[in-house]
């Protein structure tokens, strides 16, 4: 019996780009061409309006993608200061820039890229919000805390289509979900009422037995140990108030 995904594409075809872009990366990376084959998925996302032009404008040094290895992922974005946009009197553009590491630029790689660059994508929206937004943050302690972070692992859940990705992403988001605040809580909290319902048709199983294993254990103690080095962190340059 020929295995099918979650949407009942067979494996050969199982991939969340379309057939002639996971071509193109498999023989570019197999010529050693890793820059086009960064190209070809990000133009094969932009033309499906993935990701969009206006917020990816840059300004100032520095190549808005650049491959290098990066400790630990697959792909970060970072931002630089904020720039007039020249399109909309009155706002800013995030100015940011991707790096993607080298190790995952292979062709079994691909998925695992794509869903890494909408991860980082989903910052750049946020980044552009904030930009754009007089209202005051909330002060947060570490990663595990921070509303941004539990926004893209549940944006992950939303597009995600194969189910380990989905177990993955499910797992951290419900985690995250732990270290909110209340009032952080309130803003994504119809999000992920819908979010867990599609977690458990998928993964048939709730988010509560995700979080409750070895692997969520071991990720809880990171995030509570990023989160106690941020907050001493932050004493020290407070002068300890």
């Amino acid at each position: 019996m020929q295995r099918v995904d979650i949407y009942g594409r067979p494996a050969a075809q199982a991939s969340a780009l379309p057939a002639e872009t996971v071509q193109a990366f498999g023989r570019l990376i197999d010529a050693g061409d890793q820059t086009g084959a960064l190209a070809a998925v990000v133009e094969a996302m932009t033309s499906r309006g993935q990701l969009d032009p206006r917020l990816l404008r840059t300004s100032g040094e520095g190549e808005l993608w650049q491959i290098r290895n990066v400790a630990g992922f697959a792909a970060e974005a970072t931002f630089k200061s904020a720039f007039a946009d020249p399109d909309t009197p009155g706002r800013k553009l995030p100015n940011p820039r991707f790096t993607i590491s080298a190790s995952a630029l292979r062709a079994n790689n691909l998925d695992d890229l794509y869903t890494s660059i909408l991860h980082e994508y989903r910052h750049v929206e946020q980044e552009n919000e904030h930009v754009n937004s007089t209202e005051q943050r909330e002060q947060t302690f570490g990663y595990g805390a921070d509303p941004d972070e539990f926004d893209a692992y549940l944006s992950e859940v939303e597009f995600s289509y194969r189910r380990e990705h989905m177990k993955t992403a499910a797992l951290q988001a419900g985690v995250h979900w732990e270290f909110l605040s209340e009032t952080n809580r309130a803003a994504f909290q119809s999000r992920w009422t819908a979010a867990q319902k599609k977690i458990q048709r998928v993964l048939g199983k709730p988010v509560s037995e995700l979080v409750a294993t070895p692997t969520a254990d071991a990720y809880r103690r990171r995030l509570h140990e990023m989160e106690r080095q941020a907050r001493e962190a932050w004493e020290r340059a407070s002068g300890g108030r």
